[in-house]
C-alpha cells in the first residue's frame, strides 16, 4: 500500500490496541509491531476528540463499541475456521483485501501451503514486515483491484480469507470475486468473510465515506446464500452480531465491565465451502 488506506490503517490500530489487554479474544502480538508509537497516538487521540460524534464517555468506549468488535470477531472467527481447515488439509491459503492482517505470517501454516495475499499494493506493509524483522519470504504478494484476483494457479484446496472486503464491492463485484475465487478452488475448499446487512450501522458507514472508502450495499441471508450458490458454495457457518457477542465476547465482557465489546448489529460472519 503507497497510500495507506484508512480503514486498513484503522484495522491495525484495533488489533494493536486489543493487545494491551491482560486477556485476549485473538493473540496477535505482530500487529503492535507494524503500527508506529505516533500512528497509534495520532489514531487514539483523534478517537478521543471523537467521543461526541460516537456519544461515548471514554476513548476505550468508543473502540470497544465502535472500532474493534467487528475487526476482531472477523480475525478470530477466521483463525477458528482456518485452524480446522488445517486439520482436514489445505493446498493453498489466500488473503483478499489483505491491508495489515497478519495471519499469514503467525499462524504456523504447514511449509507445503502456498499463501497468497492479494490487495491493491504492498510496498507499505513489506516495509513494516522488513522494519519489524518478521519473515514474509513465503508469502507471494499480487497486486490487483477486485474483482479481478491477477491470479491464475491450479484447482487445489484453498482457504481463502475475505476480511472487510464486501463492504465496498458493489453487488457484481461481489459476485464476480467470489466465482473468481472458486475458478482456483477445488471441492472442499473453504471462503470466509464478513458481510453488511441492510442494518448496518450508519455512523460505521460514515467514518467509511470520511477516510474515501464508502460502502456500497446491505444483504439479506436469502441474497447471500444465493450468490453464493451460484459460484458453487454452501453456507456451512453464520454468526450474527448475537452469536459474535456469545461466542467470542462473553468471557472478555466478564473481565472488562465497564468498557465491553458491543457486537456491531448489521454485521455477519460466513464460512462457505465449496460444493
Amino acid at each position: 500500500m503507497n497510500k495507506k488506506s484508512m480503514t486498513a490503517m484503522m484495522c491495525l490500530f484495533a488489533m494493536a490496541n486489543h493487545q494491551k489487554n491482560c486477556y485476549k479474544i485473538v493473540n496477535d502480538s505482530l500487529s503492535e509491531r507494524l503500527i508506529t508509537d505516533d500512528e497509534y497516538k495520532q489514531i487514539y487521540n483523534s478517537l478521543e476528540q471523537g467521543k461526541d460524534f460516537f456519544n461515548t464517555s471514554t476513548t476505550e468506549e468508543t473502540i470497544n463499541k465502535f472500532i474493534a468488535p467487528t475487526v476482531i470477531a472477523r480475525n478470530a472467527f477466521n483463525r477458528q475456521s482456518l485452524a480446522v481447515a488445517m486439520r482436514l488439509g489445505i493446498e493453498r491459503y489466500m488473503a483478499l483485501g489483505s491491508g495489515y492482517d497478519t495471519t499469514a505470517y503467525s499462524c504456523n501454516l504447514d511449509s507445503t501451503v502456498e499463501i497468497i495475499e492479494i490487495d491493491r499494493s504492498f510496498d507499505d506493509k513489506i516495509s513494516r514486515l522488513d522494519h519489524a524483522g518478521i519473515n514474509h519470504s513465503n508469502v507471494k504478494y499480487i497486486e490487483s483491484e477486485l474483482p479481478n484476483l491477477n491470479y491464475n494457479g491450479t484447482k487445489v484446496k484453498t482457504y481463502c480469507s475475505m476480511l472487510g472486503v464486501s463492504y465496498y464491492l458493489s453487488e457484481n463485484d461481489l459476485k464476480n470475486t467470489i466465482s473468481n475465487i472458486a475458478s482456483i478452488s477445488a471441492e472442499g475448499s473453504s471462503l470466509v468473510f464478513d458481510y453488511p446487512t441492510i442494518c448496518y450501522d450508519d455512523k460505521m458507514k460514515h467514518l467509511a465515506f470520511s477516510a474515501g472508502e464508502p460502502m456500497r450495499v446491505g444483504y439479506f441471508y436469502s441474497h447471500i446464500e444465493r450468490l453464493l450458490s451460484k459460484c458453487g458454495y454452501r453456507i456451512y457457518e453464520l454468526v450474527n452480531y448475537n452469536d459474535i457477542e456469545n461466542r467470542f465476547f462473553k468471557a472478555f465482557n466478564t473481565l472488562y465491565k465497564t468498557t465491553p465489546l458491543k457486537a456491531q448489529q448489521g454485521v455477519n460472519l460466513c464460512l462457505a465451502v465449496k460444493k
